[in-house]
Parts: structure tokens; sequence; C-alpha cells
């Protein structure tokens, strides 16, 4: 992610400045700060902690959000919550975060309400819906999930994937970036644009589970590239060892939502200050197989803008998962974990839960947005006229009708990029990969030979958005562990 998203903090800019050198685009809107449930806001000495969530501890009391199920109307949930002035927002009524802070104790409570919106599965508004059996739940509580029992964990070890590229029948993962290689100083010696590469990505696989976690870390920089890091890591500390055991379908949900809690954490416990450290968005996916059935289950945590894609074995159809996570200014990820509001806090705004039914042999891809931005009708050089829109210019056209056509242009797209290659997760990573580095070509090759010079704003000559790019891919079914390759093998608990 390295668009800007101007962070707003008041009294501080160190590390916060944004410097994308190559934007094009609209201005960028200020973030707009909304709370899920009853929420706390503490502050202390000590880097920020996951308060309320003790493993051995009863299960949190929460309110049941009202579930509702339909098999013909597509939807996403909304978050319709007001803006809230009185302290930063939580994870829900049982989450809150400790952060570090020279203020006296604060102390804020507000209460929304929030409805679970449980819908079909479909590419997009007006498009072919999915089967009976597959069915698809935004929420951003964990009660709100199926009350169903999941197989308990199979074999002896798992293997760990951090951050590094990988290619096995059942998974694949690769991280590239496609900004331009530019003379550094006056030295004469040219290093590619925008490094480190901010964005990261992990994966454990079981026999018959698998926790997938992608990171963007907002801007560029060192600052961006821990933050993402950390937050992977954070994740990967916590989620095994207290999951391993874990049969029923909500508790995976309680547990994803606190791994968030810990990737808050990791990510302030590795900076000096708290104001030192960087901040990054943050998807992780569970599969896992549920009990009595064929059918497996992604469930998903997510705050900010990494997206997950379903591709469907049965009907070879291409789903947005997390459809309606992202902000129609591509500048603003909606959200993101490390130190941006009040006095200190994650950017919560659209967290959510998903969960998706799955079949063996269906594929699920995370990426960053440097995939899907260039899936991106406008990044592409498509006026409103091209799309059907009676406007002269997209800063003209409505920003619900930009959405709305940003949906079904993605949905569209990334099914014909896939319609003529047979999907596997390297086939799936590759396509998605090799299409942003063959979009962003001539941009990358102007800014190659003009050095110094501003990146054109004719999307049609030079279209696509250079990023840091990544996707990582799991087949969806169980895991022969003699085609595992590499990896760090750990030991399952309750072998």
């Amino acid at each position: 992610m390295s668009t800007a998203h101007h962070d707003h903090h008041p009294s501080t800019n160190n590390g916060h400045s944004n410097h994308h050198h190559h934007k094009r685009g609209a201005a960028s809107t200020s973030s707009v700060l909304s709370s899920t449930g009853s929420v706390s806001h503490k502050t202390s000495p000590s880097t920020a902690t996951a308060a309320n969530l003790d493993d051995d501890s009863p299960e949190e009391s929460e309110p049941t959000p009202t579930t509702t199920a339909t098999t013909t109307t597509p939807s996403t949930a909304s978050n319709t919550s007001p803006r809230n002035n009185s302290g930063p927002a939580k994870l829900s009524a049982s989450y809150s975060f400790t952060a570090t802070s020279s203020g006296a104790e604060h102390a804020g409570t507000t209460t929304t309400t929030t409805t679970t919106s449980a819908v079909m599965a479909s590419a997009a508004s007006g498009s072919t819906v999915l089967g009976p059996d597959y069915f698809h739940i935004v929420t951003k509580f964990y009660l709100g999930l199926p009350d169903s029992k999941i197989e308990p964990t199979k074999g002896i070890s798992r293997a760990e994937y951090l951050s590094e590229p990988v290619e096995l029948p059942m998974l694949c993962g690769r991280s590239v970036s496609t900004y331009p290689i530019v003379p550094v100083g006056s030295s004469g010696l040219k290093a590619r644009d925008g490094e480190p590469n901010a964005d990261s990505f992990s994966a454990i696989l079981y026999e018959n589970r698998a926790l997938i976690a992608i990171a963007d870390g907002c801007n560029w920089g060192e600052k961006s590239q821990k933050a993402a890091r950390n937050a992977i890591e954070g994740v990967m500390e916590y989620i095994p060892g207290r999951t391993e055991s874990v049969t029923d379908l909500r508790e995976i949900g309680r547990r994803l939502l606190r791994a968030i809690c810990e990737a808050n954490t990791k990510i302030l416990s590795n900076a000096t200050h708290m104001w030192d450290a960087g901040t990054t968005t943050l998807l992780l996916c569970f599969m896992i197989p549920l009990a009595d059935t064929s059918d497996w289950g992604a469930v998903i945590a997510s705050v900010g803008d990494c997206k997950a894609f379903h591709w469907n074995f049965a009907t070879h159809e291409v789903l947005d998962i997390t459809s309606g996570n992202r902000c129609v200014d591509l500048r603003d990820p909606g959200g993101r974990l490390g130190p941006y509001v009040g006095q200190g806090s994650p950017d919560l705004r659209n967290l959510q839960l998903y969960y998706h039914v799955c079949k063996p042999g269906d594929v699920v891809m995370l990426v960053t947005d440097g995939i899907y931005d260039n899936f991106d009708p406008v990044q592409l050089g498509n006026t409103p006229r091209d799309m059907g829109i009676d406007a002269n210019a997209w800063p003209q056209v409505p920003k619900p009708v930009v959405e709305t056509t940003k949906k079904a242009f993605l949905a569209k797209f990334i099914n014909d990029l896939y319609s003529t290659h047979p999907v596997t997760p390297a086939s799936m990573v590759n396509v998605a990969v090799d299409h942003a580095i063959v979009t962003t070509t001539p941009t990358r090759d102007f800014m190659e030979a003009n050095p110094g010079q501003k990146q054109p704003s004719d999307y049609k000559k030079y279209p696509g958005k250079m990023d840091h790019t990544t996707a990582v891919a799991y087949r969806v079914g169980p895991v022969d562990f003699s085609e595992v390759v590499g990896g760090k093998r750990v030991p399952v608990a309750n072998s």
C-alpha cells in the first residue's frame, strides 16, 4: 500500500508523512472513526495489550446479533455507526486495547448497533448466484458465526511459512514490487523505488486445516515493512497453539479477533516510542473442515483493504469474499493496525469477520491492493462513458455509483482473467501478479526513462497502479504432507 493514507495525530509528524512519489488522482479524504459494541479506552505506561481475552477465562458475554439468511439477494454488510469522538473504536464489547500514552487515564464508553448480514455469496450485484449450499456471513461479532462444529486437527506436525516465496500443489505465495528502478542521489547508482517491500504474508499448513495471513504496511519505508512483519509475527506466535484443540467454529472467530489484538501489540511493543511504530492492514483466513459434512469453512478477520477471493471448482466462478471493504478513495484503506487515532489506537472502522463455505478443490486467494487495484476500471483507463455512465470525468460521478460500478467491473474482470486458465494455487497467484506487472509496464518504463519527472496522468496510455504486490493462495481440502516441501516443521499440540 503505497498510496497516500494521511495520518492525523495532531501533535506529531515523525514518520507519519506520506511519500508516494508517483501518486495521481483525487485528494485524500480524512479518516472517520466508528465503534462497535460497548467499549472502554485506557491509557497506561505499558505498550499495547489485549484486555479481557485470557484464554482460560469463561466465554465473554457479547450481544448476539440478528442473523438472517437468503439464497437470492447478493449483499454486503455496511457499517452505519456514527463518528465517535469520545474514544477509539474497539474490536467488540469484549475486546479492547491498552496503548502507550503520556497523558492521564481516560475512559470513554459508547454503544452502537451493528446488524449481521448473512447473505448468498455473489460475484456482483445482478450476477449469477452460487448454489444453495454456498453462503456467506459478514459480522463484527464472533457470535454471529454459525454455531457449528469443526473437525479436530489431524497429523503430528504443521508446516509454517513466514514471508518467504512458496509454491506447492496446495499453497503458493509470491510478493513483488512493480515500482521503477531509478537513480539514487548523485552517485549514479540505481535502486528500485519504494523499497523495502512493505507487504508480508505467512501460512501454516496442517493435514486438515490452514491459516493464511497477509499484511500491507501503509506508506513506504522500514517502519511500514516492520509493522506488516510484526503483525504477521504476532499472529503466527498466537494462533497455532491456541487453536489446534478447538472444535467450535465460533471459537475460531474469537481467536482470530484476539490474534488481531496480538498483532497490534506486537507492532507497538517493537517500537521505542509508540508514534515511532508504523501502521499496516491485516487479513487472516482460517480454512477448516466442518464436522459431519464435506464442506470447509473460511473464517476471515480483516482490518484494512486486503482482499480474499474464492474460486469455485464446480462453477469456475471467482467471488470477492471481502466485497465492500475498500473505500472509493484508493488512498484510504478503511482501517489499520498500529498507532493512528486518538492517543495511539488502531483504526478499526472496517474491522470485519467473514464466513464463507467452500468445497474441496476450491481455491482461496488473499491479495494486497497492488493486485486488485489493477482490476480497477479507472486505473485501467476507462472513462465514465466507457462504463455507460453519463459523465465526462470520474469526479463528476456520485460515489455510490462509482462504488457499484467498480464492484461489478472487478467481478467481471477477475472472472474473465481466469476463464482461460486451469486454476491451481500457483496459476491463480501467478496470473494475478503477472497481470499487475504487465499492466504497469508502460508507466514503469516511462519513469525509468525519465527519472525525476511526474508520473503521467493519462491512464489509457499509462494504465495501472505501481505498488508492492502480493498474493497467496490455498487449495481447499486435506493436505498430503508428502507434497509439503520447506517451511518450519512444528509438532501439533494435541498429537
